[in-house]
């Protein structure tokens, strides 16, 4: 009787030795998933958020299986669309949560997806004034926001951001900069104007407002 009661704790202590290794690991779990189609996003297939500890992924699929990868910074991203230019098109719009218990430049991030045949990347645009290419990177903090806004033809197409930004040489304390990003036929352009003054996202706790200033001090 002895043998076979250590037996049977031997057994119990393995069984809860499995459930614990089980529950320590963080196995990939997709969360979510986009149909693409060639009329609206130029590709066939679908589009998945892989989460996983510290990095989850970005999987582009076809018929033939998984096509692409693309890794994240963090563990796990937000997939959304957004109607583009008035026509059959949209952008895909990938949320990364950055947000710090404390601190005013931290906050979800957006990035625009470019996926081909070839593989997937960040949208790119050139800053009119530095001459240089930049991911669009658009975050939501208390220093910071963003939104689509109509075009000189009226369509919701332009990317508007504005960040407040810290600078000792400013009379204010404070730089902050009004950035237009705009899609012409040879890719996205930034234009930005900067003004000596400090700026708050007063609207950070109310997702039904954008936050950004009066819409006349951002470049036309």
């Amino acid at each position: 009787m002895e043998a076979m009661d250590v037996l049977i704790d031997f057994r119990k202590v393995m069984f809860f030795f499995t459930v614990f290794i089980l529950a320590s690991s963080s196995p990939a779990e997709q969360n979510s998933q986009l149909p693409l189609t060639e009329k609206l996003d130029g590709i066939e297939g679908s589009l998945e958020v892989v989460s996983h500890k510290p990095h989850g992924r970005l999987l582009f699929r076809s018929k033939n299986g998984i096509q692409h990868q693309l890794k994240l910074e963090k563990a796990t991203a937000k997939i959304e669309t957004k109607d583009f230019d008035g026509a059959n098109k949209r952008l895909i719009l990938v949320t990364q949560d950055f947000t710090a218990e404390f601190g005013s430049y931290n906050g979800p991030i957006t990035k625009i997806l470019k996926i081909t045949s070839t593989g997937m990347s960040w949208v790119k645009a050139l800053n009119q004034e530095t001459k240089k290419e930049f991911e669009i990177s658009l975050m939501k903090s208390l220093k910071s926001a963003w939104s689509f806004a109509p075009t000189s033809s009226g369509q919701e197409s332009d990317l508007l951001k504005v960040k407040c930004e810290f600078d000792e040489n400013a009379k204010a304390g404070f730089i902050t900069t009004y950035s237009r990003i705009h899609l012409t036929p040879h890719g996205w352009i930034m234009s930005q104007r900067h003004e000596d003054a400090a700026w708050e996202n007063e609207a950070l706790d109310s997702p039904s407002q954008n936050g950004l200033p009066d819409i006349k001090k951002f470049p036309n």
